[in-house]
């Protein structure tokens, strides 16, 4: 029949083009050995980046692999935790996910280990090519590659310049101790304990964007790792914990001379776009948020403050990073793609359309467009991660811990003891 004829052709011709290209010679690498065409179909799911971020990538790559299509999905960031557990254990999970990095404990049993003899990318290569704050956690003990980073995020001081102008201040200062007299300077009380205009919003948990990446930051500055996992897991916390907990919630405490927030303003980012706080924390996929709400305002960006005298500056990042799924059918193909979009001509690419700093080294040395870039790039460079155990729950438990110290239900010892306790119970 005319239909079977139809079926037939196709799969003759199918045949025929993997025959032509062997034929012509696929060739690739050192002595000219034969490479199989990639064939077949990749489903990848997403987060935050839409669909019109990938298409680019995504065509770019299947110029180089004829034969090869790639399925990208975004999906709802408050239920991808869920729909990827879901999924996977009914059979259908992608081929690719992207993972926070909050969530590799968690899911690090789903994610298949990098050939890396397959692709001539060894262990050793990896701090050549990414920055140093991820080794751990994208490598195991054994020497195995578990993911490449898509990008590398970090927080940084927002502040308004109108503000800062205003009072004569042509730079922003780059430690703590020169910062806390513009936040006492900028902070407008109505009486003791009401703000009116914060100096620098932070200091609580639930109306400060970014608690939990800010109170990060500063565990590790103060030299407390919070969890050591190599060689052994131990929850830290000891007399550093407590000067960071008694700092952070120095300004949320009217008592104190940090005094500059509290409880009953809106969320930090939305008081800084409104112009009631001369400064608040941030990640650069903030600034697009922060524009939306107010287009006119004037503000800047510096690094994130670090205690004066320190040997070594750290912050802690974000990242997400393209897993691939154990258990795909298809792996050479979504190694491929993960090479390609991490550190293949795909990086750059992403980096282009996302405005997100890098996580690699080459395209942090060639500079971002502009000065505020820049401070992202740099900061890249002193980013460092702590062990997570169970993304969620981890922040409950900073929220927790926070929110009894700035209310008063708990002392800083009680509240870091508590934390400790609830931290233990999700560490292998």
């Amino acid at each position: 029949s005319r239909l079977l004829a139809y079926i037939i052709g196709g799969v003759v011709a199918f045949v025929l083009i993997i025959i032509g290209l062997s034929i012509m010679g696929v060739f690739s690498g050192s002595g000219g050995q034969a490479v199989i065409p990639l064939v077949g179909s990749l489903t990848v799911w997403g987060i935050q980046d839409d669909s019109g971020i990938w298409h680019e990538i995504i065509q770019e790559f299947q110029k180089k692999h004829q034969l090869a299509r790639i399925n990208y999905y975004r999906l709802y960031e408050g239920t991808y935790e869920e729909t990827l557990i879901d999924r996977i254990a009914a059979g259908a999970g992608p081929d690719v996910f992207m993972l926070p990095n909050d969530l590799i404990a968690e899911h690090k049993d789903k994610i298949a280990l990098f050939p890396q003899s397959q692709f001539g990318f060894f262990v050793k290569d990896y701090q050549n090519v990414f920055v140093d704050g991820l080794y751990e956690e994208l490598t195991t003990d054994k020497g195995e590659i578990i993911g490449f980073p898509l990008f590398l995020d970090t927080p940084v001081l927002f502040y308004n310049k109108d503000i800062l102008n205003s009072a004569g201040y042509a730079l922003v200062p780059n430690n703590w101790e020169d910062l806390l007299p513009l936040v006492k300077q900028f902070t407008v009380k109505t009486q003791p304990r009401d703000i009116v205009k914060s100096g620098l919003a932070i200091g609580t948990y639930r109306n400060v964007n970014n608690a939990f990446d800010i109170v990060s930051s500063l565990f590790l500055q103060f030299g407390d790792p919070i969890i050591t996992f190599r060689p052994t897991y131990r929850v830290t916390l000891e007399t550093n914990a407590v000067a960071v907990f008694n700092f952070y919630t120095s300004f949320a405490n009217p008592s104190s001379d940090n005094f500059a927030w509290t409880s009953r303003l809106t969320q930090s980012l939305d008081a800084f776009a409104q112009g009631d706080a001369a400064m608040a924390i941030g990640f650069a996929q903030d600034i697009d948020r922060i524009r939306a709400r107010s287009p006119h305002l004037a503000f800047g960006v510096a690094p994130f403050p670090q205690p004066k005298g320190i040997r070594r500056p750290v912050v802690y990042g974000r990242y997400f990073f393209p897993a691939v799924y154990k258990n795909s059918s298809n792996q050479r193909l979504a190694w491929e793609f993960v090479s390609y979009v991490t550190r293949g001509e795909g990086a750059n690419i992403y980096i282009e359309k996302t405005k997100r700093p890098p996580a690699r080294r080459d395209i942090i040395a060639a500079g971002g467009q502009t000065a505020q870039d820049d401070v992202f790039y740099r900061q890249s460079l002193i980013a460092r991660e702590w062990y997570i155990p169970n993304g969620s729950a981890t922040r409950l438990i900073f929220e927790d811990a926070v929110e009894s110290i700035v209310t008063r239900s708990a002392t800083v010892e009680e509240g870091l003891r508590l934390m400790k306790d609830k931290m233990r119970q999700f560490i292998p």
